[in-house]
This record gives C-alpha cells, sequence and structure tokens, in this order.
C-alpha cells in the first residue's frame, strides 16, 4: 500500500496538463492570498511544510513533508517526507504524511498521519476546525483537536490558532501548540517570512520556536503551479525549566534546515 501511494502521487506530480484546468486556476497565486483549505477539486503534493501554522509538524514529533536535515542533542538528523492533500468539497479539505521516512542517524519508518480541516468563516478572518490522527506505525496512536485561523493583511498573512494534543502512550502526553506563521508576498512570485509560538510539550514546559523561509512560486498559466521553499531554524530556540531540564535555556545548538516544493493540480 506505501509502494502504492507513493507511485500514485509521482504518477500525478509528473502530469504538468493536469495543472491547466479550473480548480488550481481559481486560486491566488500570491500565497498572503491563499485560504487556509484547497478549493475544491486541487490536489497538492507535498514535499514542503504544508502551511507554517497548525500543518508544520506532526503530533509530539518532528515529522513533516519534505527534506529535513538538522542536529539534535549532538546528533545529525536527515529525515524525507511526502505527502498529499485534496479540497474535497468547498470549504473541506483532507491530508495525510505518507511517507515519513527517517534516513539518519538510524534508518526507520515514522508516523503516518492524517488530517481534516473545515472553514467555518472565509474573508479577510479565517476560522477553522482541523482533526488530525496520527498512526502508530512508528511511535504511539495519537490525536490532535485544532482551532486554525488565518488573518489576511493586504501582502501579508498571519497562520495561527491553537491544537491539543493526545498521544495515548504510557502514561498519556497532553501537548499544546499555539504557532504564529507571518508570510508576506515580495513580488514576482518571491516570498519570505517567519514563524514561532508556544508549544508546551506535556504541559511540562514551555517551549518557543524560531524559524525563518524563503520561496518562490512557479507560474503555470494564471495557477500557482509549484511552490518551492526553504526553511531554516530552531525547534526549541527558547526552553524553560521543567521536571527534564534544570533551568532556562536558549538552545542555538539544536537547529533544522528543510527544503522542497509543494505541487498543484486540478482533479475535478
Amino acid at each position: 500500500m506505501k509502494r502504492f501511494a507513493l507511485l500514485a502521487l509521482l504518477t500525478l506530480i509528473a502530469s504538468p496538463a493536469l495543472a491547466q484546468e479550473p480548480g488550481a486556476e481559481r486560486m491566488p497565486q500570491g500565497v498572503s492570498e491563499r485560504g487556509m483549505v484547497l478549493d475544491r477539486g486541487v490536489l497538492r503534493g507535498d514535499f514542503a511544510p504544508r502551511d507554517f501554522g497548525l500543518l508544520f509538524g506532526g503530533i509530539g514529533n518532528p515529522d513533516m513533508p519534505g527534506f529535513r536535515v538538522g542536529r539534535y542533542n549532538e546528533r545529525t538528523f536527515l529525515t524525507l517526507g511526502l505527502g498529499a492533500a485534496m479540497g474535497v468539497v468547498d470549504n473541506l479539505e483532507v491530508g495525510a504524511m505518507l511517507l515519513p521516512i527517517y534516513l539518519a542517524p538510524n534508518g526507520d519508518f515514522g508516523d503516518i498521519e492524517a488530517y481534516g480541516r473545515y472553514r467555518f468563516l472565509e474573508g479577510d478572518v479565517e476560522l477553522g476546525a482541523q482533526v488530525t490522527v496520527a498512526l502508530p506505525t512508528h511511535t504511539d496512536f495519537g490525536i490532535g483537536l485544532g482551532v486554525p485561523a488565518l488573518f489576511h493583511l493586504g501582502q501579508l498573512r498571519i497562520d495561527t490558532g491553537l491544537e491539543l494534543e493526545l498521544i495515548f502512550s504510557d502514561p498519556t502526553v497532553v501537548n499544546l501548540e499555539i504557532p504564529a506563521g507571518l508570510s508576506v508576498d515580495i513580488g514576482d512570485g518571491f516570498f519570505a517570512g517567519g514563524r514561532t509560538g508556544i508549544s508546551l510539550p506535556n504541559l511540562d514546559y514551555f517551549a518557543m520556536p524560531l524559524h525563518g523561509f524563503v520561496g518562490y512560486t512557479l507560474i503555470s498559466g494564471r495557477a500557482p503551479f509549484i511552490d518551492l521553499v526553504a526553511t531554516f531554524g530552531w525547534p526549541e530556540f527558547i526552553r524553560s525549566a521543567g521536571s527534564e531540564f534544570n533551568n532556562d535555556k536558549v538552545l542555538i545548538e539544536n537547529f533544522e534546515l528543510i527544503f522542497g516544493a509543494r505541487f498543484f493540480f486540478s482533479v475535478m
């Protein structure tokens, strides 16, 4: 099944004619103008972070689409993630992390995740509801319940929201995530921004990530066809004291570089 899902996704990515259909052409070209859900009939192949809000990472772990390399606790890691999402009806997007692969320090397969996001408020301010499920293909079963929010401010967009994560290990882990991502359309297809927020792992200590990113949108006709994205940052730039840590700390030694692309197609 994993091989079939990968072959199906790669077949769609290799079919540029799909990008010319009406669904993708309805999408705004600038990232600041796009909504929090895909338009009906638009398929997105994810080999880069899906957004810089609640969909940036996985439940309780760093699995995400794209090619990711970095250092954590004096160990170099290398991961590869491939996913997909689709606007199935108006205001409803479903997606999945299909191939979370750990290449280093030890080769392994991560947790497959699936999500659904429904937008119930549209306009300059968008609000939605989101449910994410992590299948225990690597660690433990988990579920995330979120309220994503998006603010359109001219050439700017702010992705934020709140997500409660439950990981059914022994004992059960409860995380709270409040991200804040800022994206700016620079012009001529270029965009840039940053991401931070508040993370409360197991409600035990406070952590603040810090990322910056740049990107470029390749246009096919009037539709966004490919977003090229590169991100660099610190997953826990600031970490407070907790049951496992004795003092507050700035952790610049733990960092990550993520790069890849998002592909857009019309399928109906």
